[in-house]
């Protein structure tokens, strides 16, 4: 007799009471333990992004993190931002960096990130931007960036104000 043969004729075979009750219970516990799975999760969606742009799950509620940086502070820091991450990861170079003190650029410069291989292929994105404390003198910014892996990392800036703008004088290294 062939296995085929064989699992044929148990397939075919009539069912006890015992082994449907049986086979229901672990289908049941399977199921229960895949739902527990899925509420225990929580999917990446767009209202992270909304909050970002100052707010929440309900549009009647406002979160601080708009009205907790000034817009010429908010401008610097997102300028900067966008040349600083793609520097970061390899995808440009650091006098592309913008809002950034002559010191801090020729830093960077003197500087250049090792870039990893693989981390290229990522692209960053700002989720928020925070106010931070700062020491007297300089104000300070902490930006929440995701590069689509598992966790976000913070950026702690220090902002000065220079010839009636904003500028990134440094990155904080509390």
């Amino acid at each position: 007799m062939s296995v085929l043969a064989w699992v044929r004729r148990y397939r075919d075979r009539p069912t006890a009471l015992r082994e449907r009750a049986s086979a229901t219970l672990t289908v049941a516990i399977l199921l229960i333990v895949c739902l527990a799975g899925l509420l225990l999760t929580r999917p990446a969606t767009p209202s992270s992004e909304r909050r970002f742009e100052g707010t929440s799950e309900n549009p009647h509620e406002r979160t601080s993190i708009k009205d907790s940086l000034s817009p010429g502070v908010r401008r610097a820091a997102e300028g900067f931002l966008a040349g600083y991450l793609a520097y970061l990861y390899g995808h440009g170079q650091a006098n592309r960096v913008k809002d950034a003190t002559a010191s801090l650029t020729r830093s960077l410069e003197a500087n250049p990130p090792r870039v990893p291989p693989g981390l290229d292929e990522l692209k960053p994105r700002v989720l928020k931007l925070l106010a931070a404390p700062a020491p007297s003198g300089l104000i300070g910014v902490t930006a929440i960036v995701s590069d689509q892996e598992i966790v976000n990392y913070r950026i702690p800036l220090l902002l000065t104000r220079h010839q009636g703008r904003f500028l990134i004088s440094g990155l904080d290294a509390r």
